[in-house]
């Protein structure tokens, strides 16, 4: 403890980060020279009394440590996360900065900083009742859109001619899907594809918003509720997450139109920055499942799965369409996947013939492909959910579940054979 008082610690150095971090948002710049980077340290030792530290040292140990780099006369953080994370730390020890940070005139404006914030403090009443009202003001325009469209038909009917829908997994030959399923080897190939291609995604920029978009806003208040675990009201925590599935379902269903009416006057074509979209059909179709994967990425932890479910009861108790219903039992599977079989179950049993109920072949069709070990008691509960969704056309689909499942015990009994 005594070490901690005569020495330049680590919540020292914290704090002169945060304050460079700080200096460097004032001054509208992320590079300074490094004349420049040693006077704001040896600035802030002055403010704090420190006369015994020497600024250059704190400056070159910095650069060192790679929190900085020195590119011939220029300093600059070395990642953009770190400069977003000492202003965060800065949030928590000003609180004129955290102010201008919460202030609904701005908060967009430093989404980063408040994802960092938040993740660090875990607990911010003040901060949630903010932005939550304002998230509720944003939206409340373009409310009609959700109380008038069915979103079922909305995104399963998608042309004029009003073609009969076909589930896929009405189509979907279950054995071929047991006789072809990969082997470990093009799993893994397969899983680091995967990962490389959402790691080339990361970018390591500064963000410079000028303006709040829908999108925008529904990620900020997905990270803030995922971040403020602390939060002491799973009833709140409910209340938000329906708000951000209600307003997620107004922008898709915004976006789609707008896609709908260009591809309309433009000879079904979608805009130039959609061109590797061969489907369009097929691209309206999927975007909720789309979104909803997403939205796993903002939201996806197991200190969430009570709130997904309160909200998945409550549409069950309240007749929300199958769509908005996916939501909330997609982002239980790909957090929780098995341990929320009896929820799958009873969304099979009662998604109607629309596009949800694609969306949850998709998603089990994929895991049991990817993520699922060949012969594991794992692979049988798929193989039961996919065949419970399959004979869900036939009048007396136990029977034709039950069917399903003999001939794929002796399809996997052959498949475990021929690798011998």
């Amino acid at each position: 403890m005594l070490a901690n008082i005569v020495t330049f610690d680590y919540k020292n150095k914290t704090m002169l980060l945060a304050y460079i971090a700080k200096e460097m948002h004032n001054d509208q710049t992320y590079t300074y020279t490094y004349g420049y980077y040693i006077d704001k340290i040896a600035n802030y030792l002055e403010k704090v009394g420190f006369k015994t530290f020497d600024p250059i040292k704190l400056g070159d140990y910095f650069i060192s440590r790679k929190i900085f780099t020195k590119k011939s006369n220029e300093i600059s953080f070395a990642h953009s996360c770190f400069y977003y994370f000492f202003l965060a730390r800065r949030m928590q020890d000003d609180r004129d900065f955290y102010n201008d940070v919460v202030n609904p005139n701005n908060f967009y404006k430093y989404d980063r900083v408040i994802d960092y914030y938040s993740g660090l403090t875990r607990k911010d009443d003040h901060l949630l009742a903010i932005l939550y009202q304002e998230f509720k003001k944003y939206f409340e325009p373009a409310k009609p859109i959700y109380d008038e469209i069915d979103a079922d038909d909305f995104f399963t009917n998608i042309t004029s001619q009003k073609n009969k829908f076909i589930p896929l997994v009405e189509k979907m030959d279950m054995n071929k899907v047991v006789a072809n399923k990969p082997n470990e080897t093009i799993v893994e190939k397969h899983i680091q594809e995967v990962s490389n291609e959402r790691l080339s995604r990361i970018t390591d920029e500064i963000n410079n918003i000028t303006y709040l978009t829908p999108d925008q806003f529904i990620v900020i208040m997905s990270r803030l509720l995922r971040n403020l675990d602390g939060t002491e009201s799973v009833q709140l925590k409910t209340e938000i997450y329906s708000e951000i599935i209600k307003n997620t379902m107004i922008f898709t269903i915004a976006i789609k139109n707008k896609l709908a009416t260009y591809a309309n006057s433009h000879q079904g074509q979608l805009p130039p920055c959609y061109d590797k979209v061969k489907n369009v059909e097929l691209f309206f179709r999927f975007m909720p499942y789309a979104v909803q994967t997403s939205l796993y990425e903002f939201m996806g932890t197991t200190k969430l799965c009570q709130v997904f479910e309160n909200k998945l009861k409550n549409d069950f108790r309240e007749g929300k369409s199958d769509i908005e219903k996916f939501f909330s039992i997609g982002l239980l599977w790909d957090t929780n996947n098995l341990a929320n079989t009896k929820m799958m179950k009873t969304f099979i049993k009662s998604v109607g013939k629309n596009s949800a109920r694609d969306y949850i072949t998709f998603k089990l069709y994929y895991n049991y492909m990817y993520k699922v070990k060949s012969g594991s008691a794992e692979e049988d509960e798929y193989l039961s959910l996919l065949s419970s969704l399959k004979s869900k056309r036939y009048p007396l689909s136990l029977i034709k579940q039950n069917m399903i499942n003999s001939d794929l015990k002796k399809i996997k009994k052959e498949r475990e054979e021929n690798k011998r």
